[in-house]
């Protein structure tokens, strides 16, 4: 999200009132590792998506200004993340080629398919855009009527691809206020509204990503000033046919002020089987955050 006044003031003044997380703070059982990513590069941060390769080492981000990152992870002899290297990185372009300008590059949501294309959903002026590579240019995709009712800084910060490619998105915030979350899914007569979520008060949507075992996993985030973000994932079997997604399942929970602001999440199957959630903060560009890089088994 990168239009966030109020959310950055907040933010800044939990920074200087809250301080460091407490020592009390309980870590969930399932925690691998969280890993700080810091570098001289004045464009590093602001990121709010992640997919990985199978393999849980090479990776893709994109951040809430127009641009994108490949690298790679150096992992340990537990397989914990120990280093990040990064291999290509550049802007977003437009279909004509220019960058995208500051009022309109707020990229949120990636999935990647395949047949190795892109695609990035955008939170101001609602859409989502496809490339044939992100060194490429965009091409937009069909709209659905639904996108233009989202609120300025509520709208699709999460996308995800299943097996087939076929892609999904919702907005951050319920609209007007109701009770469930609308789950977009695009076919070849464009975007569909084909499911409603259960949403979760205080929580709102920031990635999503298909796993390995099929099912749809949905991250979410809260911030409660001054206490800092509470995090947590929910995954969803989505069927074929009908419109109702299985009961969630909650499958990551972490308490206020263990991690900074997690908004990108991919999901994969580590070497010894268990399925891994990977997920990276965005650090709004602010001194008094962080780029996190945190690794959790979900829950069984």
């Amino acid at each position: 999200m990168q239009r966030r006044s109020r959310l950055a003031l907040g933010i800044a003044a939990f920074g200087v009132l809250a301080g460091p997380s407490s020592s009390e703070t309980v870590v969930p059982p399932s925690f691998l590792s969280a890993y700080e990513w810091v570098s001289d590069d004045p464009a590093h941060g602001g990121f709010s998506a992640l997919s990985l390769a199978p393999d849980g080492q090479r990776f893709t981000a994109i951040a809430d200004r127009g641009t994108w990152v490949e690298g790679h992870f150096q992992r340990d002899q537990a397989g914990l993340i120990a280093g990040v290297t990064v291999d290509r990185q550049g802007p977003l372009r437009q279909p004509d080629g220019t960058l995208f300008p500051e009022t309109d590059n707020d990229s949120e949501g990636l999935a990647l398919t395949g047949d190795g294309r892109a695609y990035v959903s955008f939170e101001r002026n609602p859409r989502v855009m496809a490339f044939a590579g992100l060194d490429g240019v965009a091409a937009l995709l069909p709209q659905h009527p639904d996108f233009a009712t989202f609120g300025d800084n509520t709208a699709l910060e999460a996308l995800a691809a299943d097996a087939q490619g076929q892609l999904y998105t919702l907005p951050e915030e319920a609209p007007k206020g109701g009770q469930t979350l609308p789950l977009y899914r695009l076919s070849k007569a464009g975007w569909e509204h084909a499911f409603d979520l259960p949403r979760v008060p205080g929580f709102r949507p920031v990635g999503a990503d298909f796993g390995p075992d099929g099912l749809f996993y949905l991250l979410e985030r809260q911030f409660v000033f001054p206490f800092g973000f509470a995090s947590q994932v929910r995954r969803f079997s989505l069927p074929a046919t009908g419109n109702t997604p299985s009961a969630p399942d909650l499958v990551f929970a972490s308490p206020l002020g263990l991690h900074d602001n997690l908004e990108g999440l991919s999901v994969w199957r580590d070497a010894a089987g268990d399925i891994r959630l990977t997920m990276i903060s965005d650090d709004n560009f602010l001194a008094l955050q962080r780029t996190e890089i945190v690794e959790y088994r979900a829950r069984r």
